[in-house]
């Protein structure tokens, strides 16, 4: 196929950027853990997760988009919904944790997801999101980060499922006037180049 006959897109760009941890980021993001803990601890072992949505999880932790170049140009502009929603952990994640780590306390799964926070995160979005990408394996991310898609990724996807794009032009453009980068995909290979 020629390029010139590549479909084109633009995806929205994450410009924040990366800082040193915030102290008090941390402990507010800790204390929401212990809190969810403390609910576990209280309420006993529930039927919040079952095996109906372990089934669901596990299949989307195997998710990929061949679009992948999109959100790596993107530097995760979806990730910023995590920021006012603490990265969407709640207690039913906690206990998925600890359906998968049998051995495991509720305080366990509180000291495993402390320990994958990274030392450096972009600001104004998600606590897991570092430098170069989510620090969390996708097991352990809500379901929510391993399914959303940007409306332009959406229309790629869509794009090639039913035969129509097999040739890509992705251009990053947070503003629609400057371009951060663009990436060409094709079925054999990827090119990703950044203008910053």
């Amino acid at each position: 196929m020629d390029i010139d006959d590549a479909a084109t897109t633009i995806v929205p760009a994450n410009l924040s950027p990366v800082a040193t941890y915030d102290p008090e980021r941390r402990q507010s993001f800790e204390a929401h853990l212990r809190e969810l803990a403390d609910q576990l601890l209280a309420e006993g072992r529930s039927a919040r997760v079952g095996p109906q949505i372990e089934r669901r999880v596990a299949s989307e932790a195997d998710e990929r988009s061949s679009f992948g170049a999109a959100c790596e140009l993107c530097k995760g502009g979806c990730c910023q919904s995590g920021a006012y929603n603490q990265a969407f952990i709640d207690a039913a994640m906690l206990e998925l944790y600890l359906e998968r780590n049998t051995e495991s306390t509720a305080n366990d799964a509180v000291a495993a997801y402390l320990g994958l926070l990274p030392d450096q995160a972009v600001e104004d979005s998600c606590v897991y999101h570092g430098a170069t990408g989510c620090t969390l394996p996708r097991e352990m991310r809500h379901h929510i980060c391993n399914v959303t898609r940007c409306s332009a990724l959406r229309d790629l996807e869509q794009g090639e499922q039913d035969g129509k794009t097999t040739a890509v032009a992705l251009v990053v453009a947070p503003d629609r006037t400057t371009v951060n980068g663009v990436a060409i995909i094709t079925p054999t290979r990827t090119q990703v180049t950044r203008l910053e």
